[in-house]
């Protein structure tokens, strides 16, 4: 709800009172606001394909990075490096 404003500023987006619930306000994408998200969704795309790529060369970064979190909660650094200073 904190971007509906600036959203409203920059001519994304209208709003409206709804008919049957005066409680209820109702936002809808303007013009500028559709070609915008079809931009976005463009750029998201491209985003999506180079990280599949990406993937695909080095592997599922995600993964590595679970992983790493998995053994370090398991075994913290701070102890890996205290391990290596007394040889084990």
């Amino acid at each position: 709800m904190q971007k509906i404003p600036k959203l409203l500023r920059l001519g994304l987006i209208r709003h409206r009172n709804d008919d049957s619930d005066a409680r209820r306000k109702v936002f809808e994408l303007t013009n500028e606001g559709v070609v915008q998200l079809a931009k976005f969704e463009q750029c998201a795309a491209l985003i999506r394909t180079a990280y599949d790529g990406l993937f695909a060369e080095v592997g599922d970064i995600r993964q590595f990075v679970d992983r790493a979190v998995d053994a370090l909660n398991e075994k913290p650094l701070g102890k890996r490096i205290h391990d290596q200073g007394r040889g084990q």
